[in-house]
């Protein structure tokens, strides 16, 4: 059992050195998604819902994607209109994605004058829902695991859950109040040191915003707390005073 899982680990590590040295690259017009399919290929862009269709040699694959109509992140009972039904088959097994996209992979059997294997990945982003459908006779011969390894998705990061949920939102915290918490130690600082750090807060603040809790545009209103919290810090000599103060413009 070690060998064969370590004979599959170099074997998807070497096709993805493989993809990455000489392939055909795809980029979703509407959604920015990219995958690069091994030299070789044959590929052919369409517009509407399909957006293409390869020919891997082993399977065929065809490329989906849709941008939500009211700007809001698409459901996955909408994302699973997609092959709802059994449309593609019996569904024989299912797997994420990874921990990192916010995705799953369904095969799927079908029978019939020779049986094949379909391969369905469901991509949701934070705008758009992105699918890939791929068959073939053998399910070793299906390369989306492999794809997936190279592919690029913006903005269609997994859901933060369970304790990873809780930690994000408590740096959230640490990082809001920073100011406040550090009242003492701040009023130590220099000037320059004291805008230094200032900057380096604020700009941590942000982009743990953008990039751990996805929350967009109104990340640069928010970042205004922080700001007001250093400003208090310059302008008040007792830590209860600042803390009244922040809180009474922040409830405000």
């Amino acid at each position: 059992m070690m060998k064969r899982s370590l004979a599959f680990t170099l074997v998807v590590f070497a096709s993805v050195y493989i993809f990455a040295q000489g392939s055909i690259i795809f980029t979703d017009s509407i959604t920015g998604a990219r995958l690069y399919f091994p030299e070789g290929s044959k590929m052919e862009v369409s517009k509407g819902f399909k957006k293409a269709e390869v020919d891997l040699g082993t399977s065929y694959l065809s490329i989906y994607s849709v941008m939500s109509p009211d700007d809001k992140q698409f459901t996955w009972n909408q994302m699973n209109e997609f092959d709802k039904g059994n449309k593609y088959g019996t569904l024989i097994s299912s797997e994420k994605v990874s921990e990192e996209l916010d995705g799953w992979i369904r095969y799927y059997k079908s029978q019939g004058k020779r049986d094949y294997i379909s391969c369905v990945t469901l991509i949701r982003g934070k705008k758009y829902a992105f699918y890939i459908l791929e068959t073939a006779y053998q399910e070793e011969s299906l390369q989306t695991p492999v794809l997936l390894q190279t592919a690029e998705f913006p903005h269609a990061h997994a859901p933060l859950n369970g304790v990873a949920y809780w930690i994000a939102w408590i740096v959230f915290g640490l990082l809001l109040l920073f100011p406040i918490i550090f009242f003492p130690l701040l009023k130590k600082l220099s000037d320059k040191t004291f805008l230094i750090l200032a900057i380096c807060e604020i700009t941590a603040f942000c982009l743990w915003c953008v990039f751990k809790l996805d929350l967009g545009w109104p990340t640069l209103l928010m970042a205004g707390a922080p700001l007001g919290g250093f400003l208090l810090v310059s302008a008040t000599d007792s830590w209860w005073d600042a803390i009244s103060k922040f809180f009474e413009n922040f409830s405000n």
